[in-house]
């Protein structure tokens, strides 16, 4: 079976004190999450809708918000 799913980590120098990162989970080339050690009220998660036109659609706990279509 192959592992379509990475995950990329990012440590700023900030982070790097507390020894925390940024991460980033992609499925394939398509970004699924993005999670912040430090807010993550701002952590967000991409679900991508197969249809005629594709939808991009952003979440986080705040709100839903459509980024763009093919």
């Amino acid at each position: 079976m192959i592992n379509t799913t990475s995950n990329i980590k990012m440590q700023t120098v900030n982070l790097a004190i507390t020894n925390e990162v940024i991460s980033y989970k992609y499925k394939f080339s398509r970004l699924l999450e993005i999670q912040y050690p430090h807010h993550p009220e701002n952590n967000v998660s991409y679900i991508y809708i197969r249809r005629k036109n594709i939808a991009i659609i952003c979440v986080n706990n705040r709100k839903s918000t459509m980024l763009s279509s093919c």
